[in-house]
């Protein structure tokens, strides 16, 4: 069950909880291709990988969050 539904949404919008999450996505992202590249087995590879797809992705979105909060802050 997800946070949200449970009426915990959690909502990160300031610069430093964006920028935070970000590096911490990217430094666990890299950590699974390291994971990944020490593996033999081609079905644990493809695990790993997926992993890191998904930690670059939401890193993406989270720096592309931190710039749409930048840009709103510019604005007021």
């Amino acid at each position: 069950m997800s946070l949200q539904r449970r009426g915990m949404a959690i909502r990160i919008t300031s610069d430093d909880d964006l920028r935070d999450l970000a590096m911490a996505c990217r430094v666990a992202q890299v950590q699974a291709e390291k994971d990944r590249d020490a593996q033999a087995s081609p079905t644990v590879r493809r695990g790993l990988q997926a992993s890191v797809d998904r930690y670059r992705s939401l890193a993406e979105r989270l720096e592309r969050a931190r710039l749409s909060v930048g840009k709103g802050d510019r604005r007021s």
